[in-house]
């Protein structure tokens, strides 16, 4: 399971993700993808009128750090589940700034 921005993989380390994700604040956004997907589903079609991400959209309007999980949608549930898990902790204990809050973004897949 990968942390990503802008199409690349981040490292979710203090001194890193600083680096890695230029606009680090409290307010994390995670996305993540459904079935057969990558992170990439959370992007409008090239041809869209509005051609901004979701989470572009969350930090301008509601101030929140997008970053996005690819991994294998093909793996069981539980698995991915468990390793999110572990994915979720790492990057809050290691956030350059302390995390007031943690959200969510799925679809597909139960989420």
């Amino acid at each position: 399971m990968a942390v990503r921005d802008a199409g690349r993989d981040i490292a979710p380390l203090a001194r890193g993700a600083r680096r890695d994700v230029p606009s680090c604040h409290a307010k994390v956004a995670v996305f993540v993808h459904g079935l057969g997907e990558t992170e990439h589903s959370w992007w409008p079609a090239r041809d869209a009128v509005d051609h901004v991400s979701y989470g572009d959209a969350l930090r301008e309007e509601l101030g929140y750090t997008p970053v996005y999980l690819r991994y294998n949608s093909g793996r069981h549930i539980s698995d991915n589940g468990r390793e999110l898990s572990g994915v979720l902790r790492h990057l809050t204990a290691a956030w350059p700034a302390p995390v007031d809050e943690l959200l969510l973004v799925g679809h597909s897949m139960g989420a």
